[in-house]
């Protein structure tokens, strides 16, 4: 197996790594994966188990989910859907790993958007001012809210700490209605540049625990990943359970 830059940088989750879990204590495969991952990357995987696809196995690095050849010759990324259902595979996996931190996000201070009447459903999503994708879901606020739908937003500038996105952020959370200051700003807007307590930086830390890579990152309240941008009518589709 070549190491690439991607294995090289699996070390970074040495602290994120506990006991290994397998399907099968006993599964030779596991064993060799576990050995030659541990090797290149200098820390075993939490999880190893067989996929649903015969002779791979998903094998997990903190949030990180990769598929690996049960002769531990063969690593590849990137997400694996079931057809045609296009069921995730990965993201099952990564639902059961959040749902400890799900009462940490829900008690992140917020901008809340309000369904109208019955609320059917309540998403938090993590959101950057400066993103485009992020802007086309807020212009779909009133649909959502129409449909049942309740957004919370929390900050993720991509750019990262004080950044200019960063900074925008601290000026909508600093002001007198931030409803009304982050609408403006997703409209490209310049804002007053306040400055007060803010916890954008604590937004941050819990985004990176949970693996959040994009924007805008939509979480259900049991832990589901909703990756990008969804009109209104298939993001309620989806959050009924596609």
């Amino acid at each position: 197996m070549r190491i690439t830059p991607f294995i090289i940088s699996l070390a970074l989750l040495l602290s994120l790594s506990g006991p290994l879990r397998a399907a099968d204590a006993n599964d030779e495969a596991i064993e060799r994966i576990a050995a030659t991952l541990e090797r290149l990357a200098g820390a075993r995987p939490n999880l190893i188990e067989p996929s649903p696809v015969e002779g791979v196995y998903l094998v997990l690095y903190g949030s990180d989910v990769l598929f690996v050849s049960a002769d531990g010759k063969y690593l590849f990324g990137g997400d694996m859907r079931e057809l045609p259902s296009m069921r995730s595979v990965s993201e099952g996996v990564l639902t059961e790993m959040r749902k400890p931190l799900m009462p940490e996000l829900a008690a992140l201070d917020s901008i809340d958007f309000p369904a109208k009447g019955e609320s059917k459903h309540t998403i938090t999503v993590f959101t950057d001012i400066d993103c485009t994708y992020c802007v086309k879901l807020h212009r779909g606020m009133q649909r959502m809210n129409e449909l049942g739908i309740s957004v919370r937003y929390v900050a993720y500038p991509r750019a990262g700490m004080m950044s200019p996105s960063y900074n925008k952020w601290v000026g909508v959370w600093c002001a007198d209605d931030r409803r009304e200051a982050l609408t403006a700003a997703k409209a490209g807007e310049k804002l007053e540049g306040k400055s007060c307590d803010n916890p954008v930086s604590d937004h941050m830390r819990l985004a990176s625990r949970l693996g959040v890579s994009g924007t805008p990152a939509i979480f259900t309240e049991d832990g589901r990943l909703i990756p990008g941008y969804m009109p209104p009518e298939k993001l309620l589709e989806e959050l009924n359970g596609g």
